[in-house]
Parts: structure tokens; sequence; C-alpha cells
């Protein structure tokens, strides 16, 4: 589930985030429109809750309570760093999270 779990959770709070105007400038050199804003909030909570979801399915209600945490935890850790650090990298790192995911995924 981890493997799947964090991918997305990077994704959701990837997409929060760009759905915040300062972020958003951050990342993509202008302000979101508001449609686009609305749209980034949306796609970033529903995310979430699948990413709860596919952890619950997997490992029952409080144990894949527990793990979304943790992943919830490293997927700020890694969206936070990466807007203080290169804004403009958000969209690799999450790409490169998809792509690690896939990896682990195959390789099982």
């Amino acid at each position: 589930m981890f493997a799947l779990g964090l991918p997305l959770t990077c994704a959701a709070l990837a997409a929060l985030s760009l759905g915040m105007d300062r972020h958003h400038r951050q990342v993509r050199g202008r302000s979101a429109t508001r449609i686009a804003a609305w749209l980034y909030r949306g796609i970033g909570a529903a995310a979430l809750v699948g990413s709860l979801l596919l952890f619950v399915a997997g490992s029952g209600t409080w144990t894949g309570s527990v793990e979304w945490l943790g992943t919830l935890t490293l997927g700020a850790l890694a969206v936070a760093l990466s807007l203080a650090a290169r804004p403009r990298a958000l969209p690799l790192i999450v790409a490169a999270t998809f792509a690690l995911g896939g990896i682990a995924i195959m390789s099982t």
C-alpha cells in the first residue's frame, strides 16, 4: 500500500498547495485563476480521501489510519521542502514519487 499511497498523498498535497495563490506563483510564475484554484483544491482533497481509503482497505481501519498519517507526514515533508528549496521542481518531485512507486510495485 505504501508504494501507491505515498505518490497519491504527495500529489494530493502538491495540488492543495497549488490551490494557494502564493505557492501557485512560486511554482508556475503566475497567480492561479479562481477556477483553477478551486480545481486544485478539489483534486487535492479527493486524492487525500482516496489515499486514506487505500490504506484503510489494505490494512484495516486502525492500522491503515496510522499508516496514512505517517505517509501524510512524509508527503507533507517532501512538498514543503520542495516549495522551500526549489518550488519549480514540485511537479518533477511528484512525478518521481509516482515513478518510484511504480518501480516498487513491479519489483514485488
